[in-house]
């Protein structure tokens, strides 16, 4: 891990609120409703938010969590893949303050067709960080329920994958996401476990619900059909 490279400001990344159109009051809903209840769960005052841009206190809070989560030179990123973040232009970046403080970190993107880091999917939700002091909250699967029904929402998403790498409760994780219609997926690209759902509207719902959400309109416009800035290969 390159530990020693000097965070540089990042550009902004495409999926923010702005980047939801037509759809963005369904997506700040998503939002303040899962952190209403993580808030409720936690006893502190709570925010999920969508980073446009990965500045030098967002970097190094995100290095640190990862330390508190995996241990020192386990973590999931370092300094080189944050700036690999920041220059994704299909890069979403949710991170969840509590009381103020950064305290859980989920980044997901776009795939490429055909380079699909779990096969037949085509977004990708990578490393979930979420403070040691909070992993009895409920904290977890919020976060992943917030997260899915925001690429939900693009309306150009039917499969999601995820991977689960070496490190931290693998058991846990695999068994969270199966919670919600995940289910053994294969990958060309990577040796850990990885798991693949389809965002049927039924299963989409079924999230909704858990959160005290309405179902979705069906005819709503999609938030991102029309934007996705990474081409096939």
């Amino acid at each position: 891990m390159d530990v020693e490279q000097e965070p540089t400001d990042g550009g902004a990344l495409v999926i923010d609120l702005e980047y939801f159109t037509e759809q963005r009051q369904s997506a700040e809903e998503i939002l303040a409703v899962a952190a209403a209840h993580v808030a409720r769960q936690c006893g502190v005052p709570a925010a999920f938010r969508l980073v446009p841009t990965l500045d030098a206190p967002v970097r190094e809070r995100v290095l640190a969590l990862g330390k508190e989560v995996f241990g020192p030179g386990g973590e999931v990123f370092d300094r080189r893949a944050l700036d690999e973040v920041a220059e994704d232009p299909d890069a979403l970046f949710l991170v969840l303050e509590l009381d103020g403080r950064i305290e859980g970190a989920c980044f997901g993107y776009y795939e490429q067709a055909g380079d699909e880091v779990v096969d037949g999917t085509e977004f990708f939700i990578d490393s979930a960080l979420v403070a040691p002091r909070w992993q009895r909250h409920r904290v977890g699967w919020l976060a992943a329920a917030a997260i899915l029904l925001l690429v939900a929402e693009f309306g150009d998403v039917r499969r999601v994958g995820i991977a689960v790498w070496s490190g931290g409760d693998v058991a846990g994780l695999l068994s969270l996401y199966r919670r919600f219609g995940f289910a053994d997926a294969t990958s060309r690209r990577v040796p850990y476990p990885c798991l693949a759902v389809t965002l049927l509207p039924e299963r989409v719902d079924g999230w909704r619900a858990l959160l005290g959400l309405s179902p979705a309109d069906p005819g709503a416009p999609a938030a991102s059909a029309d934007r996705r800035s990474r081409p096939g290969p």
